[in-house]
Order: structure tokens, then sequence, then C-alpha cells
């Protein structure tokens, strides 16, 4: 039993193309049932279904606007992909300084001048840098054609480190395959908390500001959006922690709408030991009046003996409800291997089916994103004679194959 999806080979389409109404389309054309949740994409949210940015987009985004607050960032940066290209380039001061070789893990393309830096590469580069300041100086003294950082250069890439690893560590986590929206509510929250509530650096007030208001603004209205609250409900490490009091009714009515509108009634029968039992309505049994009949019983009498049937509204609301109520898991798991648990199927039924609606999206388009690097550098002087475009299909067509467990 897993949440199942699927990733598109949808390269450059604008924010405002509606890619669900396209898919409609070809489900039309071929007589498919519709049964998307959820498009996860990095760009604008008007795509006629639930959709959800990438979060690691957003993070990116909120970053940028911090860094848009640092006087000098960006010739520090420069200064500093300066130093890490001249390192590479001579064999003898690595040799010599095996300290520092762990700069050869840097990526030639963010160090091209003029060429602009993703923050997580900007954090891995400022990170290996401040771990090795000491060779890092003894080396600039050394050779005047190596950039030199004063102690204030040192004291803003220490400073900036403690800032981005929250969220560097968060992307990491987030681009797991394993990794569910149902984490996004709870990452946002783990970074206000480092950067603003309990701020695991003092310094740059304004940059820490800067990054939270851009996550903020970026997930504006996500209190209501019941495509986030419903998979961060179903986490039993979290449940209603992360949420204010005040909303607990209303995402816990979100549950029960979501329950009603899917999944297919269960009727529980309460026999006299008070156990319970299910049946489902739409699997009714043919044979049971003729047995009944052959064995002398009529259809009377079985009614008679038959345990009360519990309202359906109740059965819900009581599910529900003993979910919500229960403890918290005191270990944090992988939310599926709790779902996938028998007792639990067996105790939430309802809820279980919820699982495998909300919970099949990724956090982050990273698998899409992957998959086009793949045919990037796939294609070369060589391969003439395949087109782009068949990689491409070739390509995510194997790799829905094995997401889905067709092999």
């Amino acid at each position: 039993m897993e949440p199942s999806f699927c990733v598109l080979a949808a390269r450059s389409i604008k924010p405002d193309v509606n890619i669900h109404l396209l898919l409609q389309q070809i489900f039309n054309e071929f007589k498919i049932e519709d049964k998307i949740h959820a498009i996860l994409r990095g760009g604008a949210m008007d795509t006629g279904s639930h959709s959800i940015w990438c979060q690691a987009h957003i993070l990116t985004l909120a970053v940028s606007d911090g860094f848009k607050q640092i006087d000098g960032f960006t010739e520090l940066i420069n200064r500093v992909k300066d130093f890490i290209r001249r390192i590479k380039k001579q064999q003898s001061l690595l040799r010599d300084f095996p300290q520092i070789n762990s700069f050869l893990e840097i990526s030639e393309r963010d160090l091209f001048k003029g060429n602009e830096v993703r923050w997580n590469s900007c954090y891995e580069m400022l990170n290996l840098l401040v771990s090795s300041m000491n060779s890092v100086n003894i080396l600039a003294m050394d050779n005047e054609k190596l950039p030199f950082f004063s102690l204030v250069d040192w004291t803003m890439m220490e400073h900036l480190t403690k800032i981005l690893r929250p969220i560097y560590n968060a992307i990491s986590f987030l681009q797991k395959r394993t990794s569910s929206v149902g984490y996004i509510i709870p990452l946002m929250k783990a970074i206000e908390l480092d950067l603003i509530i309990q701020p695991v650096a003092l310094e740059f007030p304004r940059v820490r500001a800067a990054i939270v208001n851009g996550i903020k603004c970026r997930m504006g209205g996500w209190e209501d959006e019941a495509v986030l609250i419903i998979p961060t409900l179903l986490d039993p490490y979290f449940k209603m922690t992360l949420f204010p009091v005040e909303k607990h009714m209303q995402y816990k009515d979100y549950l029960i709408f979501e329950i009603r509108k899917q999944c297919p009634p269960i009727i529980l029968h309460q026999n006299e030991f008070g156990s319970i039992s299910t049946t489902t309505t739409n699997e009714s049994n043919p044979f049971k009046r003729v047995k009944n009949y052959l064995s002398g019983n009529t259809s009377l009498s079985n009614e008679s003996i038959s345990p009360p049937v519990l309202d359906e509204r109740f059965q819900i609301f009581s599910e529900v409800e003993e979910y919500l109520t229960s403890p918290t898991e005191t270990e944090f798991h992988d939310v599926a291997s709790y779902w996938k648990n028998k007792t639990t199927q067996t105790k939430y039924p309802h809820l279980t089916e919820l699982f495998l609606k909300f919970c099949c999206a990724p956090a982050t388009s990273s698998e899409s994103e992957r998959l086009f690097s793949t045919v990037n550098s796939t294609l070369g002087a060589m391969r003439k004679g395949l087109s782009g475009e068949h990689l491409e299909q070739l390509v995510f067509c194997r790799h829905n194959i094995l997401i889905n467990g067709f092999f």
C-alpha cells in the first residue's frame, strides 16, 4: 500500500497554462478515469486542480530575499568563487593542504564568472571555507594572487552558514522520495523556530526576518488549504500539535468532509461482546438469502438477530475523534510505515483511504528536475540519432514504471 504519483515530462510550461485541463483532454481521448488529486509544480498555482508549489523553489526564493538585505554579499561570494577556482587549478596547493581537498567537490558550473550561484551551492562553498579557515588564511598570505578574507568577512560567512544550515537540511530532507507534502508545514514551522523564535544565530536579524517573511508570503493562505492541512494531520507524530486550538474544529471537519466525499460507507456492526465487524455496502452477498432459506431461517428472523447498525456519520466522527485524541507517536518515523500497519488499517479504515489520496504528492519537483538533467547529460555529440524528445519519453516512462512498482 503506497501513495502513487507520476512524474510528468513537462518542460517550460508557462504559469498561466492549466496543466489539469491538458491532462483531462488526454484522459477523455483515451477514456481514462481522471484520478488527479494534486499537481506539484515550481510555477504558479492556477492549474484547475489542487496544486502545490515545489517547496524547494519557495525556500530558494525566500533565501534570495534574505541575501538582498546584506550589503556586500555579492562581492564576497565572487571572492569566494575566485579563491576556490584558483585553488582547484593548482594541484600543488591541494597536495600541501589536504584539508582543502573538499573544494574539489564544488561544481565548475557554480564557479564561472558572472554565473549566478544557487543558494544551496553558496551554502556549501561558505561552509567548506569556514571549516578550513586556518588553511585558507595561510594560503592567502603566502600567495598574493589568492583573494584575502578579513575578520569581518569570516564573521559574516560564519553567521550566514548558521542561518542557512536549517534551510539546507530542510531541503535535503524534502528532496527524498519518501517526503510527501505532509512535511511542508512542519518544516516551515521548524525554520521559523530556528530563525526567529529560538534563533540559531542572533546576527543578521533583517536577513532572518526576510527569509521567514518570504516563506510566509509565498505560502499565504495555507491555513485554509486542505491539500496541505490533511497530510499534516495524518502524520501520527504531529496530528493537531502544530495548529492553534481555534483551528482544531475546522481541521477536524476537513477530515470528516473528505472521508464522506471520497470513501464508500463502511457499515459497522456492534455485537454483544462489544467487538466491531465491518462490511462494505458495495459488496453484497447474493448467496445469503439462499443459505438462510435452505437452513430454515426467514428473513424476519435473520434481521431480528442482526446486531444494530451504527450510523455512518457516527462511524466517521468516532474514527476521526479517536485518532486525533489518541497520543501522538513519541518517535519520528516515515508516515507511510504507520499507515501500512495492519492494526492501523483495521482501526482507521476511512483515514487509511485518506492517507493514500492526500499523501501521494511529493514535497518537491526534484525527481522531475533530476530526470531532465539526466537527459541533458546523456545527449551528446555521439548520440545525434536520438532526439531529445524521444529520450525524455523513454527516461520518464522508465522512471514512472519503477515508481509504481510494475517490475
